[in-house]
């Protein structure tokens, strides 16, 4: 009876727990998401890992600590609330990170990158990207390539161009090498 009883406990606690809330996604494990499940979300909980690897998945997280996710081209990776959001994508994705304390990401070509009102923003683009920060204490940017890109309301912004030296555009917007053509 006291086996049953606390595995029934376990159970209740495990199905409870606040964290993924993707289909068939354990508390506490990384969620394997695909469009198909009807998508890919973490809220109110403490650590999300979330695998959507499929094209144009979307992983989206709110009010959790911590956030970290994987997907495939063309997704589109939302992070508000929280305090740490990482992601790693591929080409002709849209990253958006807003109230955190960090935004981490590594982006395949012509990516786009937002992240506001944070403590530290940094990305890792390919070429073709356009990337911002907007109200936030640093951000870091790092381009292989040719980027354009916009702090506003910046502490800090520092920006590191793989194989060349930051211009400034003639709207005065920094960019690495052809990134001033990026429209």
């Amino acid at each position: 009876m006291t086996v049953r009883l606390l595995f029934t406990l376990y159970f209740l606690a495990a199905v409870s727990a606040p964290g993924c809330q993707a289909d068939g996604c354990p508390h506490g494990e990384t969620c394997a998401c695909t469009p198909e499940s009807g998508g890919c979300t973490c809220q109110d909980g403490g650590d999300c890992d979330l695998a959507c690897p499929d094209p144009a998945c979307n992983p989206i997280c709110v009010d959790v600590d911590t956030c970290a996710a994987t997907c495939g081209d063309g997704c589109t990776f939302d992070c508000q609330r929280s305090s740490d959001c990482s992601l790693a994508t591929g080409k002709d994705s849209s990253i958006f990170c807003s109230k955190v304390t960090s935004c981490e990401a590594t982006c395949g070509e012509s990516c786009r990158y937002f992240c506001q009102d944070a403590e530290t923003c940094r990305v890792t683009a390919g070429p073709g990207s356009t990337l911002g920060c907007n109200r936030a204490d640093r951000c870091e940017i790092f381009c292989e390539g040719s980027c354009i890109v916009d702090c506003g309301s910046v502490g800090a912004c520092e920006i590191t161009c793989l194989g060349n030296d930051p211009v400034t555009c003639d709207d005065g917007r920094p960019a690495c090498g052809e990134g001033c053509y990026i429209p």
